[in-house]
């Protein structure tokens, strides 16, 4: 809240605070409700609702820029971490739409109505 004053200092100090409250009030709030959609959405994808992985794309691709934007104001081990999501998020794009994947996607699973497609078989471990 220092470096708020510091920038503003024509800004009474008690409207400076209040406003880097709201702000980080928001971002870990905003991230918060990212984390908790990306969650939701990354179960759903595991019972192979193609929606949830476009969906899921959409998110984390629009997050990407969040996170290269938020390297910027964080130092330290805060600024390796959102590197490291980055990777992250990057490696998860492109494994969810590997040629694997998308076969693992076209599988059918039991609909609402009850109906059951055959899935392949597993295979007997070789020794």
């Amino acid at each position: 809240m220092e470096i708020a004053r510091q920038r503003q200092p024509d800004v009474e100090a008690d409207v400076a605070d209040d406003a880097v409250s709201i702000l980080l009030y928001g971002a870990v709030g905003g991230t918060v409700l990212l984390i908790s959609l990306q969650a939701v959405l990354a179960v759903l994808v595991g019972t192979r609702r193609s929606w949830a992985r476009v969906l899921l794309t959409v998110v984390a691709v629009l997050s990407l820029p969040v996170l290269i934007l938020t390297r910027d104001v964080v130092s330290g081990q805060a600024r390796s971490m959102l590197v490291l999501e980055a990777l992250l998020v990057l490696a998860a794009l492109v494994t969810m739409f590997l040629p694997a994947a998308n076969s693992w996607f076209r599988q059918q699973r039991v609909t609402r109505r009850g109906v059951h497609d055959e899935l392949p078989a597993a295979r007997p471990e070789s020794r």
